[in-house]
């Protein structure tokens, strides 16, 4: 006979150290989970598996191999990595686990199903760089001319801050020199959650530069600094454009 009791074991706290939570499509977030035996002998931890109130996670325990032993009065930590969805819900989650252990003699079989100390996190919606708009301050601009200024305005749609790598005006038509220079922000620039931001430029026409109208857009990336994954866009919402004269 083997009897199923609630008790013997006892989770006692979940740690993730992310206070200021983690985002959609994050991976090896480290989770330990305390668990202490108050059985009066030696029990064999069986199982230990982590619980979301919210999100879609993956999990992978790391250590230690399962069955362990615990000794009496004895807690353990049992670790384990995890891997929050691209495409996960987003809001405050409650990072909880349940156990089993056993004893063979009596046969009995230990289960606790929550801890004393949960966690909690906020899982954001991950970082996304978006090029509203390019704008020119001239409609008109001659063959040779320089220090004509251009803007860019990107946001930040997502919740979790990241990194500008690079913002790149484009143009299919005219010559370039030098080629077109970011003035500000310079790269590393971190970009907060849910906001904006102008990126300015310094453009020379070079003297054997075609004629025409030129269409200005523009591409930008960053990286997200919570789970380093890109984020970029490659085609300005709103482009603009000039004319190159003789």
């Amino acid at each position: 006979e083997i009897r199923f009791v609630h008790g013997g074991i006892n989770i006692e706290e979940i740690i993730a150290n992310k206070p200021h939570g983690v985002n959609q499509g994050q991976t090896n977030i480290p989770v330990e989970v305390k668990i202490r035996n108050f059985y009066s002998d030696t029990v064999d931890l069986q199982s230990v598996e982590l619980t979301f109130s919210l999100g879609n996670h993956t999990q992978v325990r790391t250590s230690p191999g399962l069955p362990t032993s615990i000794a009496a009065g004895d807690t353990i930590s049992v670790f384990f990595n995890v891997d929050v969805d691209a495409n996960s819900p987003v809001g405050t989650a409650t990072v909880d686990a349940r156990a089993t252990a056993t004893v063979t003699l009596p046969a009995l079989t230990f289960y606790d199903g929550d801890a004393q100390s949960p966690h909690q996190w906020w899982i954001r919606s991950k970082a996304q760089l978006v090029i509203d708009q390019v704008e020119t301050e001239e409609s008109f601009v001659n063959k040779g001319q320089t220090d004509l200024f251009v803007r860019m305005y990107v946001s930040n749609t997502g919740e979790t801050p990241f990194s500008l790598t690079a913002a790149v005006l484009t143009s299919p038509r005219g010559l370039y020199n030098p080629p077109k220079v970011l003035q500000s922000p310079t790269p590393g620039t971190v970009i907060p959650p849910l906001s904006s931001f102008v990126a300015t430029f310094t453009v020379n026409i070079d003297p054997l530069s075609p004629s025409g109208v030129a269409i200005i857009g523009g591409t930008a990336s960053g990286t997200n600094t919570f789970s380093g994954a890109v984020t970029e866009d490659l085609v300005a919402s709103i482009t603009d454009s000039w004319t190159i004269q003789n």
